[in-house]
């Protein structure tokens, strides 16, 4: 069971990939302050992770919130 994980804002495109697929019962995630998400990263995420109850955004500041509908 997964704890804790350090995403780097260097890489975040493949660690959103990688967490996407390999944690697919993931309930709660907090992403605050990682500047370089995106809604598509977000959304990419949910879409894998169906189970997902929780995400924390703040300081996302690349989220729009414009595709809310795929979440």
């Amino acid at each position: 069971m997964l704890f804790f994980l350090l995403i780097s804002n260097e890489h975040i495109s493949l660690s959103m990939q990688a967490l996407a697929k390999n944690c697919v019962a993931l309930q709660v995630l907090n992403l605050g302050w990682c500047e370089r998400i995106t809604d598509a990263g977000v959304v990419g995420l949910a879409s894998w992770c169906s189970d997902i109850r929780n995400i924390d955004l703040c300081g996302c500041v690349n989220i729009t919130g414009k595709q809310q509908s795929g979440l």
